[in-house]
């Protein structure tokens, strides 16, 4: 993503417009991003500085959040020392399966497509005909 698309797509999240950003370690790092409600890591970090970094963005400025870690039951042991190294307590639940799971639909779609110039242009042809 170059970094003009990665500044508009920080700008839409920011003022509320897109309500759901996906980012790398590598992307979340110099984030500011003021009242974050909600981070949802879906693969636990190693490092328990990098969660902490992850985690910390629903906290800043004396306010709270949520962060869900989703963890597969080989990962167990992995999430339960990043909780002890870090003072928190762990909250077990299964995720619901498919058929008690009623799906959404989203309010708005972004769609961020990563590729070179060729490979854009390829896509803006595919998608306006050109």
């Amino acid at each position: 993503m170059e970094q003009r698309d990665r500044d508009q797509t920080l700008v839409r999240f920011a003022n509320g417009s897109s309500r759901v950003l996906v980012a790398t370690d590598v992307a979340a790092r110099g984030l500011d991003i003021k009242a974050l409600e909600m981070v949802i890591n879906y693969e636990l970090s190693w490092d328990p500085e990098v969660h902490v970094h992850r985690i910390g963005r629903t906290a800043r400025a004396g306010q709270s959040g949520l962060a869900i870690s989703f963890c597969a039951p080989e990962e167990a042991q992995r999430a339960s020392v990043l909780a002890e190294m870090l003072n928190l307590s762990l909250k077990w639940q299964q995720v619901p399966s498919g058929g008690s799971v009623k799906p959404l639909e989203a309010e708005m779609a972004t769609l961020c497509i990563d590729g070179g110039k060729k490979a854009k242009k390829c896509v803006r042809a595919i998608f306006w005909g050109r």
